[in-house]
């Protein structure tokens, strides 16, 4: 089975949930932000942050405005927030190998 590459993170555009974009040479998920996971978020002495903290876009890029993320930003009234596509075990290896690949350019 074929699956659609995703592509570049556009701020700009209205993503579904599940829908996958690349940010920062990784690949993120947006994921529906639930009552449940506000209950958790809110509760005292649990490991869970709020949404934004959450959220693996960077705050170079999100202002907390304009990127559809919130309900009174988007037309389906869903909260969303973004996650990574893979365990943050293949990220770091991901990383580890991308910057021994610029080490060795650089020393050429």
């Amino acid at each position: 089975m074929r699956v659609k590459q995703p592509e570049q993170f556009d701020p700009e555009k209205e993503y579904k949930p599940g829908e996958r974009a690349v940010y920062n040479d990784m690949v993120i998920i947006a994921e529906v932000w639930t009552k449940a996971a506000q209950r958790l978020a809110d509760s005292p002495g649990t490991l869970f942050c709020q949404r934004c903290v959450r959220c693996r876009i960077g705050r170079d890029v999100c202002t907390g405005a304009h990127l559809h993320c919130d309900k009174y930003n988007r037309t389906d009234r869903k909260t969303i927030f973004w996650r990574l596509a893979y365990p943050k075990e293949n990220a770091v290896k991901q990383l580890k190998k991308k910057s021994d690949e610029r080490k060795q350019i650089k020393s050429v």
